[in-house]
Order: C-alpha cells, then sequence, then structure tokens
C-alpha cells in the first residue's frame, strides 16, 4: 500500500466507530456499483412469505439458543 491510502487508513482508524461503519459501507457499496434492481422487492415478498407462513401455524419456530446449540452440535455437521 502507497503512502496515500496508507494515511487515509490511518486517519479514518482515528474517527468514531459509527463513521468509521459509514466509510466501510460506502466503500463495500463503491465495489458492487449496480446492484440488482429488482432485489429489494423480491426480499420484501420473500420475507412477506415467511410471516405469513408463521402466522398460518405452517411452520416450527426454535428459540436462539436451540438453533445455536444444533449448530455446534459436532454430529449435525
Amino acid at each position: 500500500m502507497n503512502t496515500q491510502p496508507q494515511d487515509l487508513l490511518s486517519a479514518a482508524l482515528t474517527l468514531p466507530e459509527i463513521e468509521r461503519a459509514n466509510i466501510a459501507g460506502f466503500l463495500l457499496r463503491s465495489l458492487d456499483p449496480s446492484p440488482d434492481p429488482t432485489a429489494a422487492a423480491a426480499w420484501a415478498a420473500e420475507i412477506k412469505r415467511r410471516v405469513e407462513s408463521i402466522d398460518r401455524g405452517e411452520v416450527e419456530l426454535m428459540p436462539w439458543n436451540d438453533v445455536m446449540s444444533a449448530m455446534r452440535d459436532p454430529r449435525n455437521g
């Protein structure tokens, strides 16, 4: 890394956490300048479908701690 990016990074690291997070978000978005315009609508429809299936009792919800325990169990991997 040449000195200009290193200087920018050093300066950015002195900022408060929220400002560093904002900068990180801008930088990440700059790497994918053309997101799929239909993605937000597709996610909204999927979320609505999932909430409705929960409301109809079609899925069994699990407590978060149970999910994490199951993920950590080597027999599940």
